[in-house]
């Protein structure tokens, strides 16, 4: 399933939400920061692997690229560890976020959202246009 101009708008604006998340807390800043540079770091290096030699020059540039973005990148946490991480007052902040978003205030509520085939699609095709706009916020200079 792709995009559609029926859940678009949802698309933009859960992305949107999501930025204003990342920007707004350091930690996770950084968090996405190390994430795009060992994804860039990966992705150059399947190209250029993959021009200069075909698929299995894909495949070893791919590994080679995936080493360099590990050497490079600073530690962090995973979405998890940075769960784990956040003080009582964030964390119910980020639950009422999610709530406010999924129009329910339980669990099940989610499910019920989630079970509809446009809203899997939607969280589905988050991720790679997360991944570009996140890359695109932290390049931009900050507003603070």
């Amino acid at each position: 399933m792709s995009l559609t101009a029926e859940n678009m708008t949802d698309v933009v604006t859960y992305l949107c939400h999501v930025l204003d998340h990342i920007l707004a807390n350091k930690k996770l800043n950084h968090t996405a920061k190390q994430i795009s540079k060992q994804a860039g770091c990966a992705v150059t290096g399947t190209v250029v692997g993959g021009v200069l030699a075909g698929p299995i020059g894909a495949v070893v540039g791919s590994l080679v690229g995936t080493g360099v973005g590990y050497s490079v990148t600073d530690k962090y946490d995973g979405a998890l560890q940075y769960i784990q991480k956040l003080s009582n007052e964030e964390r119910l902040s980020l639950v009422q976020k999610v709530r406010k978003l999924v129009g329910g205030d339980t669990i099940e509520s989610f499910y019920i959202w989630y079970k509809d085939p446009r809203n899997q699609t939607t969280v589905h095709e988050l991720l790679l246009p997360a991944i570009g706009l996140v890359v695109l916020a932290i390049k931009s200079p900050s507003k603070s």
